[in-house]
């Protein structure tokens, strides 16, 4: 069927018959489609029409061709890149928490195994079901981790359900990326490694009324650590934590309730000896009110002035409380000229030193003179020269101390602690020097 053959007028030039529908296409046809109107047409455009439309459409096709190539470029080099993403297995993985209290900057996981370096991210709920992310812990190695203790950032704000969530870290560069390739690790069922806790968010102590505590480096047999000072403005405990890469690990040792106010040479019993130098974290902990140390639970840190965990590391040299390898000291009260006090015998069994410390209410203060280093057993006649001469009658401590990093230099605080007798106490004593006139 022919088209009717009132011409159109584009550009100055007239097409009539079927050409009609190339031109309201907007000239947009190929080639063949103008060559199949062809037939049809008045004989004097078309050859125009034709030519014009063919050296139109020649440009779309070629840009057509381009784009499927760089298409099909963009393709490989994304399979490329996707295929060079490691792979990390997400298990078997296992996580499990208990119901807690804490002033939102840590939260307790009891047990982790993680197949391969990841994280813990905690997600808030959602209508009974894990929801967005609100806090994520640091990278945390593959392996059984055990109890561990994270921080939080940012801190948890309000209480609530809260699902702790094992995450591999996938693509190896120690950051929590997800939504993207650090998923949930998996269990041995193929289950997402997640629990339910509830946890309640309380604020901490107020700076009026903050904790601290202190603590010095140490030599022990492994069997107790001693806190030096803790201050609990409502009573509480003093929590052992071990070493965990440099961080406060699973309790080890509890004392037994602390009253309110500062207590002094606190002596914490560890729940098993340690058999080896380490780091240990002594913690205040507050208590609930019911005497009794439940943490994780009611009985979280204690904070200090600054609003952070009132916990400090201290190094502890284990060293054999039996035996030979004892340490022991005996002195006199003594008149002297203020400059020079005498031991009258001390035993090192691996050399050391003695250092007189001054009174600090009836307990061994700052240290006013060290003795040379005395050599492995017993020497007699020890002479330690005070660092100031003493201008009146005083009570002193001399302390027998160890040559702990073994290069005959006193330091301490720092490796060269207090030495310790059969029973694994300080070897120390009250002296009274009384100055001559």
């Amino acid at each position: 069927m022919r088209l009717p053959h009132t011409p159109i007028r584009l550009d100055g030039r007239a097409f009539s018959g079927r050409l009609r529908a190339v031109a309201l296409a907007g000239l947009a046809a190929t080639s063949i489609a103008l060559v199949a109107c062809e037939e049809d047409a008045t004989p004097t455009p078309a050859p125009t029409a034709s030519v014009t439309a063919t050296a139109t459409a020649t440009p779309s096709a070629t840009a057509t061709a381009s784009e499927t190539a760089t298409t099909t470029e963009t393709a490989t080099e994304t399979a490329t890149e996707t295929a060079t993403v490691p792979e990390a297995p997400t298990g078997p993985a296992e996580i499990a928490a208990s119901d807690q209290t804490t002033d939102g900057t840590t939260l307790v996981i009891d047990n982790l195994v993680l197949a391969s370096d990841g994280f813990v991210a905690i997600h808030s709920d959602e209508n009974g079901a894990p929801g967005p992310v609100v806090a994520v812990s640091e990278l945390i190695g593959a392996g059984d981790v055990g109890q561990i203790e994270i921080s939080l950032d940012p801190a948890l704000t309000e209480s609530g359900m809260y699902y702790p969530m094992a995450h591999i870290d996938a693509d190896a560069d120690g950051t929590y990326t997800f939504p993207g390739p650090d998923v949930p690790a998996t269990t041995a069922e193929g289950d997402v490694a997640v629990v339910g806790i509830d946890v309640t968010v309380e604020e901490g102590t107020p700076a009026a009324e903050a904790a601290d505590i202190e603590a010095e480096d140490q030599i022990s047999d492994g069997t107790a650590i001693i806190v030096a000072s803790v201050t609990l403005p409502d009573g509480g405990f003093v929590a052992i934590h071990s070493d965990d890469n440099g961080a406060p690990g699973p309790v080890i040792g509890v004392s037994p309730l602390l009253p309110p106010g500062t207590s002094e040479d606190v002596e914490v019993t560890l729940d098993e000896p340690l058999t080896a130098d380490a780091t240990v974290y002594p913690m205040a902990h507050i208590d609930d009110g019911n005497g009794t140390y439940e943490f994780p639970g009611p009985d979280g840190p204690a904070l200090d002035a600054n609003g952070d965990v009132a916990v400090v590391p201290v190094v502890v040299t284990v060293q054999a409380g039996e035996g030979d390898d004892s340490a022991s000291m005996e002195l006199s009260d003594q008149l002297g000229d203020g400059t020079v006090v005498m031991i009258d015998s001390v035993t090192l069994p691996n050399g050391g030193f003695v250092a007189i410390h001054a009174d600090d209410n009836g307990a061994p203060g700052a240290v006013i003179g060290v003795s040379e280093l005395l050599p492995p057993g017993t020497s007699e006649d020890v002479e330690v020269m005070f660092d100031a001469p003493l201008t009146e009658d005083a009570l002193i401590f001399p302390m027998a101390h160890v040559d702990g990093d073994e290069n005959g230099t006193y330091e301490f605080p720092g490796p060269d602690g207090p030495a310790t007798d059969a029973d694994g106490a300080v070897v120390v004593a009250p002296l009274n020097y009384t100055v001559e006139a």
